[in-house]
């Protein structure tokens, strides 16, 4: 009876998860594009959105157009922040319990 109920269950929890990875293979490109948009609103209000118009971006192309490729000699004024514990820089987080993790 256990067997069974152990079978049932996971079957139940496999159905739920092909259903769930196949709603992101389908919508792959909707689903990034909110979730970059979701964190560019939190970031609104740090030094990196601020500097780079956060506010105004509505779409991957307004991202495309304010926030560059950047490599580490353009963030490097960032990370020096981060070091010094500043908080706010890059994501609306603490900074400090972040790099702990």
């Amino acid at each position: 009876m256990i067997n069974f109920l152990k079978k049932s269950i996971a079957k139940i929890w496999a159905k739920n998860h092909v259903a769930k990875t196949e709603d992101f293979k389908n919508n792959a490109e909707v689903l990034q594009e909110k979730l970059l948009l979701d964190l560019v609103k939190k970031s609104e209000k740090t030094l990196f959105g601020l500097q780079h118009n956060f506010s105004e971006i509505k779409s991957v192309e307004d991202f495309q157009k304010n926030v560059k490729i950047s490599d580490y000699e353009d963030l490097k004024p960032f990370i020096e922040k981060v070091k010094q514990q500043t908080t706010n820089l890059i994501y609306k987080k603490n900074n400090k319990k972040a790099l702990e993790k």
